[in-house]
């Protein structure tokens, strides 16, 4: 197949595959049959669950610990700390949306002013729960 664009110009569709993406709940109801016609498959999602949540806080600590390293800057993360941002970082309605966000507000900015304000090249960072709290502090 082909599509042209509002200025004329034709792009070539052969061997493209295109994702249509949704949070609908069911389509025949928010989607004209036109559409729904036009669908080859319809992929059903089931909502991400508070068990996957641990391998994700450890992706987003992984992320941040090579991005320090560059800086020759350690940081750990106690258990306490990753499972606190986990509880924190999951939504029953959306799942771990919450996460990458909960994470910068709790981790990343803290650090940020740590490092802008200190000298940490060479040094280790502990990241903890004190009083419910993310806690940073250098070793």
């Amino acid at each position: 197949g082909r599509l042209s664009d509002n200025k004329g110009r034709t792009i070539n569709f052969k061997n493209t595959i295109i994702m249509l993406t949704s949070n609908s709940k069911n389509i025949e109801l928010d989607f004209k049959p036109e559409v729904i016609g036009r669908l080859d498959t319809v992929l059903e999602y089931e909502a991400l669950d508070k068990s996957v949540m641990g391998n994700l806080v450890q992706k987003q600590v992984d992320l941040l610990q090579a991005r320090l390293r560059t800086q020759k800057i350690k940081i750990d993360f106690s258990s306490d700390a990753l499972t606190h941002l986990g509880d924190l970082g999951y939504d029953p309605k959306y799942g771990a949306r919450p996460l990458a966000n909960t994470f910068s507000r709790l981790v990343m900015r803290p650090l940020s002013k740590l490092i802008l304000s200190t000298d940490l090249n060479g040094k280790e960072l502990k990241v903890d729960v004190k009083e419910g709290s993310i806690d940073i502090n250098i070793k």
